[in-house]
């Protein structure tokens, strides 16, 4: 199915694009690298219809059916039937941009965004080419994964969730393997010892 060929009805199905490059050294579409670089890139509608979707993820992992006019008015959009909706064309620059591609039936989202390339760089003015190269590999999006990893397994766990289950829910919506990890242990952890430890405490 080619990229002209994305029909746009009132729901549209949306799963997650796994990339297992792009998954390891890719970065958060919730990050400050995904605003600072890829925002002028793709342009604000298409950036927050894809957070959008991810958002939806955490909930269902697998994918889901996503009702495109409560998205495209999420985002401040409009929604009409047709190829030339505001929605339908930053959903378009999604897939121009290698962020998305359709797959049958639907259309496969990336949850983590690749570095900006040199070429997508070229345009980009001064001061952001300078706060790009100045940018630190270990940066403050592993906090911020940290973090992210954090409220997610905390929602998830006062919704009810299975504790088993966070670490694998945690890496599908893009936290890194080792983040999930020690996030889902910490929690699980401190809920089985916070009994043990008001009784063996001093």
């Amino acid at each position: 199915m080619g990229m002209n060929e994305l029909r746009v009805d009132s729901t549209l199905v949306v799963v997650p694009w796994t990339d297992p490059i792009v998954d390891e050294v890719g970065f958060d579409v919730f990050s400050r690298y995904a605003e600072m670089f890829w925002l002028p890139i793709m342009g604000p509608s298409a950036l927050w219809i894809m957070r959008r979707i991810v958002m939806g993820f955490a909930e269902f992992p697998g994918g889901y059916e996503m009702d495109t006019q409560e998205i495209a008015l999420a985002v401040g959009l409009s929604f009409t039937q047709g190829a030339n909706c505001p929605f339908t064309r930053a959903l378009r620059r999604c897939q121009w941009f290698g962020a998305a591609q359709s797959v049958q039936g639907g259309l496969a989202v990336r949850i983590k965004l690749p570095p900006v390339s040199r070429r997508q760089i070229q345009r980009f003015p001064i001061s952001l080419k300078q706060s790009l190269a100045a940018w630190p590999v270990e940066s403050t999006d592993h906090q911020q994964l940290v973090e992210r990893a954090k409220l997610v397994a905390s929602a998830l766990i006062t919704t009810g969730d299975d504790s088993d289950l966070l670490e694998s829910r945690l890496t599908r919506i893009g936290i890194p393997v080792g983040i999930a990890a020690r996030v889902a242990g910490d929690l699980t952890g401190s809920m089985i010892a916070g009994s043990a430890t008001a009784r063996s405490s001093p």
